[in-house]
């Protein structure tokens, strides 16, 4: 499918950071990735730690559509931000600015890495000079609640992540200069995860300048936020004649403003992980379903006493491109779909080949559709770990499980920049951005006040 192009501007804002110099915040044991799915861990935090970014993001309750919060809650989320900076724990920063941040983590090959970001504050209009370029389609009917719960909570917690390309190195490297110039008054701590964070505020006119010029009118590709991104513009549209903008310029009408990572496609620290699928019914015969891939794909069978993550991780890292490996919670053995002597890009006429010849595209547009009919992409769960999703298929808790390899870094920037988007959740990059870092207040929180 073809994208709505999008346009903005990069700006410093004044952001909403944990108050370290409280005795009891601790920033560290504060920020994660949120999740919606309501876990023992998840639970243990909400009851433990009541200034935990995780607050802010209510779980979905299986009694309830998925897109509607309860009224107790929603009363909760509107009080919670000045709840939070009455108590001391929150400060918002006294000047706009931006926000260098460094991110030391385990690789996925047990090595460890870095990668540098910056946070700033994009404020989309039409003649902006950056170029907003989404890679995925959204679910529509997630949205409600993402913007239910932006509209409560008054506060933007996550970023969006954002990439852009620097083949030369230019932005990196002078932005891993200024990392280095304020390493001594960074605020450094370390999270659950055992990631080691390093933020730092820039709010000297000349900088904030210089990075603006640096970005320039480059294209940045939504690399993680679909759906965030999609609710902030419906939240602006909707309620931003009574939202409080975090920076010093007016948004008009029809403007909006949300706050960003950036960090360079090239980094050595940005890595892309696989997202697979998993299915809670299939709607249609499963070998009839395979079998009616044909010339596209050859069916290959591996028996197992016992289904292994190991193994799904060598048959794709073993096989040719294209090649999907499916679990059948039913049968005794792998299906292994290699593509076959017609070109499944052939059956996708008439996609662009950039996307035709995608795995995930092949995926979505092909062997779905026959496994569970055509139709919204509903009873479908992602998973970015495999050895859970492989596990949750050898419970009985899901259908059927389809593994596939990472879609490349360069394929899904090739096709955003052609204006293409791919099926939902194509991919994934790692390390995610925690929630809490750095806030974007829509809704004042009293006098600012230097946050340290």
């Amino acid at each position: 499918m073809s994208q709505i192009r999008v346009r903005g501007s990069l700006y410093p804002f004044r952001g909403v950071r944990y108050n370290s110099k409280l005795p009891i915040i601790r920033p560290g044991r504060l920020i994660a990735p949120p999740g919606e799915a309501s876990t023992p861990e998840r639970e243990a935090l909400l009851r433990t730690r009541p200034f935990h970014s995780i607050h802010l993001f209510p779980p979905r309750l299986p009694t309830r559509a998925g897109d509607e919060i309860e009224d107790t809650e929603r009363e909760r989320l509107r009080n919670i931000l000045a709840q939070w900076h009455d108590a001391d724990a929150l400060r918002q920063d006294a000047m706009p600015g931006f926000y260098l941040h460094s991110q030391e983590f385990t690789a996925p090959d047990g090595s460890r890495a870095v990668r540098h970001g910056l946070i700033g504050s994009l404020r989309l209009s039409d003649h902006g000079p950056l170029e907003i370029l989404p890679h995925e389609e959204t679910l529509s009917h997630r949205l409600n609640r993402q913007v239910a719960l932006l509209e409560a909570v008054g506060v933007q917690a996550l970023p969006i992540f954002l990439l852009y390309s620097d083949p030369e190195g230019v932005v990196s490297t002078t932005l891993e200069t200024l990392v280095k110039r304020h390493q001594e008054e960074s605020e450094s701590f370390t999270d659950d995860t055992g990631q080691r964070h390093s933020l730092h505020h820039i709010d000297a006119a000349s900088t904030i300048e210089s990075i603006q010029s640096l970005i320039g009118s480059r294209s940045l590709l939504i690399a993680d936020g679909h759906h965030r991104f999609d609710s902030l513009r419906r939240l602006w549209r909707e309620y931003g004649h009574r939202l409080v903008p975090a920076i010093q310029e007016k948004i008009s009408p029809g403007e909006a403003l949300l706050s960003v990572y950036l960090t360079h496609i090239e980094d050595p620290g940005l890595f892309v992980g696989a997202i697979h699928r998993l299915l809670h019914t299939i709607h249609t015969s499963y070998d009839d379903a395979l079998d009616g891939l044909r010339p596209y794909y050859h069916r290959h069978k591996r028996a197992f006493s016992a289904p292994r993550w190991d193994e799904v991780e060598a048959l794709l890292r073993e096989s040719d491109e294209g090649t999907l490996v499916l679990l059948h919670h039913d049968r005794p053995h792998f299906d292994i779909l290699i593509p076959g002597d017609k070109s499944p890009s052939e059956g996708l006429s008439p996609l662009p080949e950039t996307l035709a010849d995608l795995d995930v595209t092949r995926l979505h547009r092909l062997i779905l559709p026959r496994l569970r009919g055509e139709g919204p992409e509903l009873g479908i769960d992602y998973a970015k770990d495999g050895r859970q999703a492989l596990e949750s298929v050898r419970r009985g808790e899901h259908s059927l499980g389809i593994f596939l390899k990472p879609t490349p870094a360069a394929a899904v920037w090739e096709a955003a920049r052609r204006g293409l988007t791919l099926p939902p959740k194509a991919t994934w990059f790692f390390p995610k951005i925690p929630a809490g870092l750095v806030s974007m207040p829509f809704k004042s929180l009293g006098s600012p006040t230097a946050a340290g």
